[in-house]
């Protein structure tokens, strides 16, 4: 019995065909591509047919497919009606009905036969039938797990086996994400990299499939009676959020028939096995189907359709058709692409959409017609240049097409042009990497054009053929290439002479196959790095590759410890690797975060105070962002390598990379390096080797030996462009293109043919229709199905872009008048396709996601353009039609189509316009609606349609799109800018990223004419300055035109100053002063009248001593009236003054009578006083003196402080709240404070009432009367929040003391309280004076801007703008004023701005109706903040335009979100209503510290860096009350300029070096020693100095001069100089100037490179010209910022203590007679080394007195010595200075720097 079912199993366990009959199967199968929820759109694709196999051989079978049907439709799942694909059914019936022969085995199928007739596409679904009999039953095991072939690959597969009597079910799971050899194909990765962690983390595509079979045994034969497979593919872009296809095969046995009885005869090849062949799919473009048949037909009519419909804007479907002629090139050959260019090359209008195409096909055959063309040279430059370097970058990487590629590159025409011979080799580089990287190794016939290149630059010492075949090794990017790169660093004997640049080239070189061979180019790199003899910026180079290997902990750790070791050597290396462990350490992207982790420990070895280093030093900037919902980020990364000897970077790097899914790329990389851009800054350039002061600079340098100049360099640019890390184009500018460019502006323009050219185009018209398609971004993969169609994904984004005489110069253009008509209509569009689904060349199916973005902004105008009389007039005419200016869609769609039946594509919506709602908007329904309420309220419902009740049954319902719309009309323009926004998604489905993407979604920018019937003719700007502006005014040109007789000045004047509201103002201001007097005179008869018998006579020499005050103030303003009786403004502000002056006085006796009535009456003056003078004044800054009452002496202005300038911030606040602290009146003064109340409020409203300002809140008017943030009455409208609002703006106050003049200061702290009160108030209306005062009036306006529509009707329509400046007066100002000249409009704007004095300035902006209804106020002021210079800012605002208050309220929500996630530290507090603050601190050179201030919450920052130090020091407390000589405003450029000029100082016994480092300066007396001189290799100047008992000289040798500069007389080249003869100028040029000045001489040589030298006969600056930046040296050092190697000797060495730097500068005495008698000599010491007696010599020269003389002072100094056994002899020759040995130790010894020569006679 058990071997009866032993071989029941065995039988069973391998299924076969019956070998003598047909079996009969029927097969169905589907594909479903679309979003997982029911009730939206997907695309259905659905195949059925009879399949029959037949024996043929023992192993082979043949299959034979008849009676296919193919059907497909787009709609809502599952109600999709399937319509029949006739066409397409026959013409894969006529490939299926060709007989198919198969190896068939236990069970496995094996190779596949078919004709070659048959495509790869038909015998790709044959291999999807045939994968359905492939099953492995093992014999033995029911559960088991194998490896077996499919069309996917050898995948994974678990088999479950289930037996029962005959028959066996068998179920078998397949991951076909876990596969050998994998058949899914990658196409556009070429030049990206995976990531290895995303792919741990999250797959974008995840497969698997489920097969059930049936087996029956029968006539002792196990058949296969019925197969199920499903497969499901989920594409999620987004983490969990997924695109589904659903694939879906039955075969079913239907029976047998007898078997044929001669079978097939055809020839038929191997066509390989179960494998997916994806070869015919590479150039399939999935959003784009194309029949292949008549493709020269196609061509034709795709370019006529494109010319046509692109003519004067870009289509919208422009795109789609660029691709499809892309597609049509594709199938192709080189004759029928030849033949259709001979066709268009020469129709203008054809032939660049044919250029644009043909490079983005990428095949073969394009390539060839590509080279051909450009052999040919049938196109322009241009045209060849992007002709051919998209063509090699887009091409397929293979074996024939290098080939081609090689031809190309060695082609002797295109060598004939460099530009085109650069790009070719570089595209070349590009094919290599696209060629070899699928490759296990590179062959040596695709990388010999490139090694052979570089081996022959090298050899000859071209240096741009190195550099360009450096670039190519690096974007081919192969290991093997590492050597041949390693010949140009440091290290190679090769390299010793090489620039730096082609050094730096070569490292960056290695980045693109850094991945790859990591360890190879750590080690290479990591000896570079260690190197401190190579370049710095060539070891910055390798640190940054070595981190893109993506280095281990001990890696990183070690990197950190060598720079660490050059802390007191090399800062610049020190701050780059810092600031890139720092970036690397902060970076959130999954792939960095080991390297991050590594970086943070690293850090730890860095001394803290590297991070205050500032921009000087080199940097790397690193900022990213990912977000793993989205499976994406972003990085962008500036490098920026400095160097201590320039002032502009050496090496500027900024990148863009791109993180998505599980792949990163590189998008875009640009370099810029920099050498000797200094020289740029130089204004002349003198022969200097031909100067005879060079020759005499050399001789002396000859004395110092050892010295070793410095290189000079040539100003050379060099970029380069890297995209998708290939590097496609670099250029250098250099010396001699820079002068040819600086010729071409100056010379005639007969002399360069290329800008004769461009000229003649200008001045004739230019007519050109210009047009770039850019295949931005092309991604596919291609994932084989077990249907045999492949399910792809893609993305793809496009982008479409459209006389004079011989002796002319450019310059005269300047001089010259034009007038230019433009017409043109400029498009953008970028379109974005993603698409998942079927994609071969005969069929199409699955979901497409296109976003586009189009961009037309059609204009035509007319320019005239006057430039000697600066005027620009621009003209246009109205909007005629409506114009959509940006369209903006996402749409998603299902999408059927195949290529037989292209007019029967199916493209529906992915989500239709009725789905299911939400489930929150679903509302219950009762089943009994007599309710009237209940029916009532069903119906008030807008959201309810009335149904049938249908229990549980899901209903649909119309789901209403999101729509918005808003329209700004612009009347002086008549047109209306209209924003449209509408949106359809499928979160109702599921409320996630990808479901609300999904759907349509619209935004249209449109511009239109406004409905009116509007008799605009033309609409004109015109803008002017200069003298020429005045006669632009509209209201002076009226004047001159309808006035009959000629009108005076005063009365134009006048009638400007109406029309401007200059004239309503100073009413509205002379009333609100008549006003205060009156109240104030008011106030004192109240306080007369209510004073008690008992205080009236304690209080009466105050009043008299008020009143004494105030008639004093009174006659004085009277005695000014008198004196200026024809001046009624004068005498105005007189008369204010007066009532101030008593009002004041008034204030202070109520005040010593009730606490309580002094309070209140003064905080109702100081509010109404505040009104009326922010009426009256154009800025916050003269209100202040009208509230000083009210005001704290630490920050009000000097008009405020009456009652003592001397006190601290912190104790007038104190004084002032106690006064205002409130006490319980009396009851006989109760009445008395509620009448002198009352009545002060009314005098307060009616003032505010009267003013300008009257709009404006009261809280606004105090607000801005408050010059130093004090806000004791600005809440007055406010009760509740005063306390709040005055202890916030306290706060500050305290803490910020700003600048004031400093005589107002001593008179104020030198006058009473009293006379302090009264010229407060008079310094408040001088204040007042100065600021009305119309600029108008005694200067022009200095720019007038006009925009005016020109209407038929002659109905005046217009905006101006006007604008007077004052610069050059002591305080500059400047008014604007915005009119607008429209029937029945007062509409004005006014903007006044002002610098009060150098501490402070003030701006106002009023606009409105007259210019009233609304205003801001500004004010800057410079000041403390405890002992750090500090600038505040102070705004005030009163009413505001509601849709400006909505949109700051709106924004301000959003500010402490933004403030948490950038480190802000904030704090929520009620602070001032309608007042913001901010205050800048310097808390050092190099940092700066913020606090901001808002109505609700105060913000504030430490430390942060500023890109350049501000040369300024810290002040001791007593300094504060001091006005500082520090002032931004007056000195915000010197600064700037000192950050980069280097200043030498030299005093009696100190001197200052260039960086800053201060020496003693003890030096011989009679030695002449280098202060500074140039050291490069041209020596253009040197500056020596001899110090005498009482005097120093200065020798300055520069240009054809000698110059001596002396205490008692001036020699130049020998000829004594009087200082009568001063200023002396040199006759030639470049000048030299000897200036006499107050403090002594100053010399200037700016073209040499000294700016300035000033001597006063002792001391002594040197001030070095800016491009001279790291090129001096001498005592003064190298002025390189490199503090820490600031004491270098002239070989370059650095000295161990400053004595021992300066004596290495002394120069030697040439005679006895010279009076210099020390010299530089080596020591020597005998002393026990190691136990051994040894002879010790030191390595440098120490200072000796001279032969024959004896030290009189000495001084120990710092050297090392060198030692030799006793035994040994060394040769040290007499006078020899140097001793090129290493140090063994050093030692301390004796330097003489005075020495007695009594006994030696000198020789005459």
């Amino acid at each position: 019995m058990r071997g009866i079912i032993l071989a029941l199993v065995l039988a069973l366990a391998n299924p076969s065909f019956s070998p003598d009959k047909v079996s009969v199967y029927d097969y169905q199968t589907s594909i479903i591509t679309g979003l997982a929820e029911n009730g939206l759109v997907r695309s259905v694709l659905e195949f059925t047919c009879k399949i029959e196999i037949s024996p043929y051989s023992q192993k082979i079978s043949e299959l034979t497919v008849h009676s296919l049907m193919i059907k497909e439709n787009t709609g809502v799942w599952p109600r999709i009606p399937l319509t029949r694909a006739t066409k397409l059914t026959q013409v894969i019936a006529e490939h299926l009905a060709k007989p198919i022969k198969f190896e068939y085995r236990n069970g496995k199928v094996g190779d596949i036969f078919a004709s070659k007739e048959v495509p790869e596409t038909v015998l790709n679904m044959i291999r999807g039938m045939l994968s359905l009999f492939n099953v492995n039953i093992k014999k033995n095991q029911n559960v088991y797990d194998v490896h077996e072939t499919s069309i996917g690959g050898i995948c994974y597969a678990r088999y479950v086996i289930q037996e029962k009597d005959d028959e066996m079910a068998v179920v078998k799971a397949v991951d076909y994400n876990n596969c050998q050899d994998d058949t899914s194909v990658t196409i556009g990765h070429a030049f990206m990299e995976d990531c290895v962690t995303c792919k741990r983390m999250h797959k974008n595509i995840r497969d698997a499939a489920t097969f059930t079979y049936k087996l029956k045994n029968k006539d002792h034969e196990t058949i296969i009676t019925q197969v199920i497979s499903q497969e499901i593919i989920h594409y999620a872009p987004f983490l969990k959020e997924a695109m589904v296809m659903h694939g879906r095969q039955i075969l079913t046995l239907s029976g047998t028939k007898s078997s044929r009885g001669n079978p097939s005869q055809l020839q038929l090849v191997n066509r390989g096995s179960l494998f997916f062949n994806a070869e015919e799919l590479l150039y399939q473009i999935p959003y784009v189907l194309v029949k292949n048949k008549n493709l020269e037909a196609q061509i034709a009519e795709t370019l006529q359709h494109l010319v046509q419909n692109n003519l004067q804007k870009l289509h919208k479907d422009v795109s789609l058709k660029v691709m499809e002629l892309v597609q049509l090139f594709r199938y192709s050959d080189v004759d029928v692409l030849q033949s259709s260019w001979k066709q268009f090359s020469e129709k203008p209008k054809y032939r660049p959409w044919f250029l644009q195409a043909l490079p983005i096909c990428a095949t073969l055959d394009c390539l060839k017609v590509v080279h051909q063309i450009v052999h040919s040279r049938e196109l322009t430059n241009l045209e060849e240049l992007r002709l051919l370097s998209k063509a090699l970058h887009f091409a397929r990487g293979s074996r024939r097409a290098l080939e081609v590629a090689k031809d190309i590159i060695k082609d002797p025409k295109i060598q004939q042009y460099p530009t085109l011979y650069k790009v070719s080799v570089l595209g070349y580089g590009s094919m290599v990497k696209k060629y070899c990287d699928p490759l296990s190794t590179c062959p040596d016939s695709a990388l010999e054009p490139l090694l052979d290149l570089s081996a022959e630059a090298l050899s000859k010492g071209h240096v741009e053929e190195m550099s360009l075949a450096i670039k190519a090794l690096g974007n081919a990017g192969q290991p093997e290439t590492f050597k041949r790169l390693l010949k140009f660093l440091p290290g190679s004997s090769s390299s010793s002479q090489l620039p730096v640049r082609i050094k730096v080239d070569a490292i960056l070189a290695m980045r693109n196959f850094a991945a790859q061979e990591p360890r190879r180019v750590q080690e290479s790199l990591m000896e570079i790095y260690m190197n401190r003899d190579a370049k710095t910026e060539v070891r910055m180079a390798a640190c940054l590759v070595i981190f893109k290997t993506r280095p281990s902990i001990g890696m990183v750790a070690n990197i950190a410890n060598v720079a660490v070791r050059e802390m007191k050597n090399n800062l610049q290396l020190v701050s780059f690797v810092h600031s890139l462990l720092k970036a690397l350490a902060k970076s959130s992207i999954p792939q960095l975060e080991p390297l991050a982790a590594a970086c943070s420990v690293a850090l730890k070895l860095f001394d803290p105070r590297i991070d205050e280093l500032d921009y000087r030093y080199s940097k790397v900037i690193l900022m990213d962002a990912y977000k793993y919902s989205l499976m994406s980020g972003v990085q962008g990364k500036l490098v920026m390598m400095n160097s201590p000897s320039t002032m502009f970077p050496v090496f500027l790097m900024g990148k863009i990379k791109m993180f998505v899914s599980s792949s990163e790329a590189e998008l875009v990389e640009v370099g810029i390096r920099g050498e000797g851009l200094e020289e740029l800054l130089r204004k002349q350039e003198p022969q200097i080797r031909d100067l005879p002061m060079r020759k005499k600079i050399s001789q002396i340098v000859k004395l110092l030996k050892g010295f070793r100049s410095l290189p000079s360099q040539a100003p050379l640019i060099t970029g380069y462009l890297k995209i998708r890390s290939q590097e496609i184009a670099f250029t250098e500018i250099n010396k001699e293109t820079i002068q040819t460019l600086t010729q071409a502006l100056s010379e005639p323009t007969e002399r360069h043919v290329a800008v004769r050219n461009m000229l003649n185009r200008v001045f004739n018209g230019v007519i050109a229709h210009y047009m770039q398609c850019i295949l931005a971004f092309g991604t596919r993969h291609i994932v084989p199905t077990n249907v045999g169609f492949p399910m792809e994904v893609s993305w793809m984004d496009i982008k479409m872009t459209p006389p004079y005489t011989p002796d002319f110069r450019i310059a005269k253009l300047l001089e010259s008048q034009f007038q230019m008509t433009v017409d043109f209509n400029p498009s953008m569009l970028f379109h974005g396709i993603s698409t998942m689904g079927v994609n071969t060349p005969l069929i199409q199916s699955g979901v497409e996601f296109h976003t586009k973005v189009l961009a037309n902004v059609p204009a035509k105008f007319t320019v005239h353009l006057n430039l000697k009389e600066r005027n620009l007039k621009f003209e246009t005419q109205p909007l005629e039609q409506v114009e959509n200016i940006v369209q903006i869609s996402a749409r998603t769609f299902a999408i059927s189509r195949n290529s037989e039946d292209l007019n029967a594509a199916r493209k529906t919506p992915l989500v239709p316009k009725t789905v299911s709602p939400d489930f929150l908007q679903k509302q219950f329904e009762a089943t009994d609606r007599d309710s009237a309420e209940g029916a009532s309220m069903m119906e008030a419902s807008s959201e309810v349609e009335p149904k049938k009740y249908l229990g549980l049954v899901d209903v649909s319902s119309n789901y209403k799109a999101r729509v918005f719309k808003f329209c700004k009309e612009i009347p002086t323009l008549s047109f209306k800018i209209c924003v449209d926004q509408a949106s359809l998604n499928a979160a109702s489905r599921r409320n996630s990223l990808l479901y609300r993407l999904v759907g349509n979604h619209e935004t249209n920018i449109t511009i239109k004419p406004t409905d009116t019937n509007t008799a605009v003719e033309k609409i004109q700007i015109e803008v002017t300055a200069g003298p020429k502006a005045a006669s632009k005014v509209i209201a002076l040109v009226d004047l001159e035109e309808n006035e009959e007789e000629q009108l005076e000045e005063s009365e134009i004047q006048k009638r400007l100053k109406t029309i401007l509201g200059i004239k309503d103002e100073i009413a509205a201001r002379n009333a609100s002063l008549v006003k205060r007097a009156k109240k104030a005179e008011k106030k004192k008869e109240q306080a007369k009248k209510h004073k008690s018998p008992s205080a009236v006579g304690t209080k009466k020499t105050k009043l008299v001593r008020a009143e004494s005050s105030s008639s004093s103030s009174s006659s004085s303003s009277s005695a000014a009236d008198q004196k200026d009786k024809n001046r009624p403004d004068r005498q105005q502000r007189s008369s204010s003054s007066e009532s101030s002056s008593s009002s004041s006085s008034s204030s202070s006796s109520s005040s010593s009578s009730s606490s309580d009535s002094s309070s209140s009456s003064s905080s109702s003056d100081s509010s109404s006083s505040s009104d009326s003078s922010d009426s009256s004044s154009d800025s916050s800054s003269n209100s202040d003196s009208s509230s000083g009452s009210s005001s704290d002496s630490g920050s009000s202005d000097s008009s405020s402080d009456s009652s003592s300038s001397s006190d601290s911030s912190s104790d007038s606040n104190s004084k002032r709240k106690s006064k205002s602290k409130p006490r319980e009146p009396k009851e006989g003064q109760k009445q008395g404070k509620e009448s002198s109340s009352s009545s002060s409020s009314s005098s307060s409203s009616s003032s505010s009432d009267s003013s300008d300002s009257s709009s404006s809140s009261s809280s606004s008017s105090s607000d801005s009367s408050d010059s130093s943030d004090s806000s004791d009455s600005s809440d007055s409208s406010d009760s509740s929040d005063s306390s709040d609002s005055s202890d916030s703006s306290d706060d500050i106050s305290n803490r910020f003391s700003r600048n004031r003049d400093p005589s107002k200061r001593r008179a104020d702290d030198s006058s009473s309280s009293s006379s302090s009160s009264s010229s407060s108030s008079s310094s408040s209306d001088e204040g007042h004076n100065h600021q009305a005062g119309f600029i108008g009036d005694s200067s022009p306006p200095a720019l007038v801007v006009t925009i005016r529509a020109i209407r038929s009707d002659k109905v005046r329509q217009a905006l101006q703008l006007i604008i007077y400046t004052d610069y050059y007066s002591s305080r500059p100002r400047i008014h604007a004023y915005m009119v607008e000249f429209k029937k029945g409009s007062k509409w004005r704007a006014t903007f006044k701005a002002e610098v009060v004095s150098p501490y402070e300035a003030t701006a106002v902006l009023k606009w409105g109706k007259e210019g009233k209804d609304y205003k801001i106020e500004t004010k800057a002021q410079t000041g403390h903040l405890g002992k750090q210079h500090a600038i505040k800012l102070t705004t005030n605002w009163g009413k505001l335009p509601s849709k400006l208050e909505s949109a700051v309220t709106h924004i301000s929500e959003y500010v402490p979100g933004f403030a948490y996630l950038l480190g802000i530290s904030q704090t929520y507090k009620k602070n001032s209503r309608n007042q913001a603050k901010l205050i800048l601190a310097l808390s050092s050179p190099r940092t700066i510290d913020f606090v901001f201030e808002t109505p609700k919450f105060v913000l504030h920052y430490r430390a942060i860096r500023l890109p350049l130090a501000v040369p300024i020091r810290h002040i001791s407390q007593s300094e504060i009350l001091q006005a500082p000589t520090w002032n931004i405003f007056a000195e915000a450029h010197q600064v700037l300029l000192e950050n980069f000029q280097g200043t030498c100082e030299v005093t009696e016994n100190r001197l200052t070096t260039f960086n800053g480092i201060n020496l003693a300066y003890a030096m011989p007396t009679s030695c002449y020693h280098i202060l500074a001189q140039d050291c490069t290799d041209e020596m253009k100047f040197i500056v020596m100095m001899k110090k005498f008992k009482d005097s120093n000289e200065v020798n300055i040798k520069v240009g054809h001069y000698d110059i001596i500069l002396h205490k008692s007389h001036i020699t130049i080249n020998g000829v004594a100089l009087s200082e009568s003869q001063l200023p002396y100028k040199s006759v030639t040029e470049p000048y030299v100037e000897i200036l006499k000045t107050a403090k002594g001489l100053t010399l200037l040589a700016p073209a040499y490179g000294i700016e300035r030298l000033e001597y006063d006969g002792l001391n002594v600056k040197v001030i070095a010209a800016v491009w001279m930046r790291g090129k001096t040296c001498g005592i003064c050092g190298r002025n390189d910022g490199e503090r820490l190697k600031e004491f270098q000797r002239p070989d370059g060495s650095v000295a161990k203590d400053e004595a021992s730097h300066i004596h290495s500068w002394i120069l030697p005495a040439q005679t006895c007679a010279d009076g210099c008698h020390v010299q530089q000599s080596l020591v020597k010491l005998e002393k026990e080394v190691d136990g051994e007696h040894s002879k010790c010599y030191s390595v440098h020269p120490v200072l000796k007195c001279a032969k024959g003389c004896s030290p009189v002072k000495a001084i120990d100094v710092t050297t090392g010595f060198h030692c030799l056994p006793s035994g040994t002899t060394m040769d040290v020759v007499e006078g020899q200075v140097s001793l090129a040995k290493s140090e063994d130790f050093t030692e301390l010894v004796e330097a003489h720097t005075s020495c007695s020569c009594e006994n030696v006679a000198c020789s005459s």
